[in-house]
């Protein structure tokens, strides 16, 4: 994925297995990376999630 002049850093998380094992998932449907799938949620409005992360009801 192309983000312009923005470059990327090295980050560091911490994840249950559970989350680390359903994200990979998720990107490999998309064929995306984890990486690439946290840069997508993280760029998207609360309108656009479709997963129901975010949500606070």
């Amino acid at each position: 994925m192309d983000y312009g002049s923005e470059p990327k850093q090295l980050r560091s998380i911490r994840l249950t297995d559970t989350a680390w094992e359903n994200l990979a998932e998720l990107a490999a449907k998309n064929n995306l990376t984890r990486s690439e799938m946290i840069e997508i949620f993280a760029r998207q409005s609360d309108g656009e999630r479709e997963w129901g992360v975010g949500s606070r009801e």
